[in-house]
């Protein structure tokens, strides 16, 4: 007996309205494959069960990995060491689902043209930092049929960022012509543009990952971390985590090659965002990040003391998770409860929501904490805060990583060249060579000692 036989005859097992869903899922073989895809499966799940009640009691539909129907299970019958998604998530993918496949139709009927597609993608140029979640998900919505120009465009854009720099950190510090601040805006723009692809490329990134080179892949992310700024390396550790089984390895390597601390922080938080997102992978990761003699022998000793100082970071990361989330979620209402009195009285009621944590939900008091001001290169004792918003970051839907446009809008402040030369200073005190360091001689014997006291080197300090 066939699966789809024995799926179809057990629906006797669910109530009439039960049926109606499920042979809805089993009429539409590319929404199944989309929840299956959403799902983010450990690689050692071969079924899954979608709950259509409760999560623990269901009744459930049985589905393998490659989309087949195999069974139903009436309420109160257990779907034990099944994945369960349950009927929330279901009806969040699919609502997100049937807004894709309408924009599709648009796209076929002709309803929606080259140039409207040009200013919705224009539009993560140049909004850069003040990207809001409506325009986001407005963009995301034709995510699967532009994957392909999504990824290009990351990969462009990110080797543009790091090559530009270098011929920019000269400008820090000179009298800059409106060609320079020309080239500065630019840049600026690369630089959030980098992480808003990050996301759109990775919500399903399909096949593209598999079509490039490790090199490329592991560039992905460190693009982002060498610029310094908090939102955009967890945005793009979100990205990442959807993607473990295309990076896993190449992270573990990175880690274990990387020849400076910037290179060992990108690939200690890419493990932390694939251990925070599939635990099964989370014990190997955590073995080899709690070694500090699995790192380069050549890694400098300070790069070494800045591991030495995450740990702490890495242990509540794997041990007590759920006590990040509820420290982040802590934070990030305190911050938005200390708002400045003339940004505060932009926002209704003159931020008074704000001070009333109780009233704000999730992911706008995640938004107090991710869009805290500074360059974590510079402030190194921010970098464990990085680290352990970690597991909240890999468990929020793509819109939520954008602030709501109520949010947003009364924070937008004009452009200056000093937002981009602000982390162009930091690149030129992390990418600087040493400076020479004057080594004293030794005295003689029969010297004056050093210390001033008068007595001979020999009979003082150098006895």
């Amino acid at each position: 007996m066939s699966h789809d036989t024995h799926f179809l005859e057990r629906l006797e097992r669910l109530s009439l309205p039960q049926v109606e869903v499920a042979l809805a899922l089993y009429r539409d073989p590319a929404l199944v494959a989309h929840l299956l895809a959403h799902a983010q499966l450990p690689d050692a799940v071969e079924r899954v069960a979608i709950s259509l009640g409760d999560r623990e009691r269901g009744p459930f539909l049985i589905v393998a990995r490659d989309g087949a129907f195999v069974t139903c299970l009436g309420e109160g019958m257990k779907a034990k060491g099944q994945y369960v998604v349950d009927r929330e998530e279901l009806a969040t993918v699919a609502t997100r689902f049937d807004h894709w496949r309408a924009r599709w139709g648009e796209a076929v009927s002709g309803q929606v043209g080259p140039r409207h597609l040009r200013a919705l993608v224009g539009r993560l140029f140049e909004a850069n930092a003040d990207l809001t979640r409506e325009e986001f998900a407005a963009v995301a919505a034709w995510q699967p049929m532009l994957r392909g120009t999504f990824f290009r465009l990351l990969v462009e854009t990110g080797e543009d960022v790091s090559a530009s720099r270098p011929s920019l950190m000269k400008l820090v510090g000179l009298r800059l012509r409106p060609d320079d601040e020309r080239r500065l805006h630019i840049w600026w723009k690369n630089v959030w543009t980098m992480g808003h692809l990050h996301v759109l490329t990775m919500i399903d990134p399909g096949d593209e990952l598999a079509t490039v080179s490790r090199e490329t892949r592991a560039n992905l992310t460190r693009h982002c971390t060498l610029c310094g700024v908090q939102t955009l390396t967890l945005r793009a550790m979100w990205g990442l985590a959807r993607s473990a089984a295309h990076f896993t390895e190449d992270y573990l390597s990175a880690y274990r090659s990387a020849p400076a601390f910037a290179f060992v922080l990108d690939a200690m938080l890419a493990l932390v965002a694939i251990a925070s997102a599939h635990p099964e992978r989370a014990e190997r990761i955590r073995r080899v990040l709690s070694d500090t003699d699995a790192l380069s022998p050549s890694l400098a000793p300070s790069a070494r003391e800045g591991v030495v100082y995450l740990q702490r970071a890495l242990r509540m990361v794997f041990d007590e998770p759920d006590e990040c989330v509820r420290r982040h979620r802590e934070l990030g209402a305190e911050t938005l409860a200390s708002m400045p009195d003339n940004v505060a009285r932009n926002y209704p009621d003159k931020g008074a929501c704000f001070r009333e944590p109780s009233r704000l939900p999730d992911d706008i008091q995640l938004i107090g904490t991710l869009w805290k001001p500074g360059d974590y290169r510079r402030e190194g004792h921010r970098l464990d805060h990085v680290v352990t918003l970690v597991p909240w970051i890999v468990r929020l839907e793509a819109e939520q990583l954008y602030p709501p446009a109520w949010f947003c809008e009364p924070m937008i402040e004009p452009w200056k060249p000093e937002h981009a030369l602000r982390l162009l200073r930091q690149d030129l005190d992390a990418f600087a060579a040493p400076r020479p360091v004057r080594v004293q001689p030794t005295p003689r014997r029969n010297d004056p000692c050093t210390c001033g006291s008068g007595k001979k080197w020999k009979r003082c300090c150098g006895a």
